[in-house]
């Protein structure tokens, strides 16, 4: 079973790291004013994502595991089976009448 990511927002521009994996995409309920992003360690690798006025993204670095990772905005990106040592890199444009999400994997 792959682990999946989350990161947990404490207001505009905060972000706090989980302190262990849980299953599940993380949510982002957006503002035209609203920017939050964050650079972690979880699962074993580095996971950088986020949400600005225009897009969300979620990218995932594992130096020893198939991984991946998506943002889903207005549209759907996904970027999976990248191979250990490589970034994945998912982006979307962000959705202001949806919740917009992100999550990382480190397997395949």
């Amino acid at each position: 079973m792959a682990a999946v990511g989350a990161l947990f927002t404490a207001g505009a521009g905060a972000a706090v790291a989980e302190p262990a994996p849980t299953p599940g995409p993380v949510s982002f309920h957006s503002r035209p004013d609203f920017n939050t992003f964050g650079i972690v360690h979880v699962g074993g690798g580095i996971w950088d994502s986020g949400i600005d006025s225009s897009k969300v993204w979620s990218n995932y670095f594992h130096g020893g595991k198939c991984h991946g990772s998506f943002a889903r905005g207005r549209t759907f990106v996904r970027d999976w089976n990248v191979p250990a040592g490589q970034w994945s890199k998912a982006s979307a444009e962000m959705s202001v009448s949806e919740a917009n999400e992100v999550a990382w994997a480190n397997s395949c």
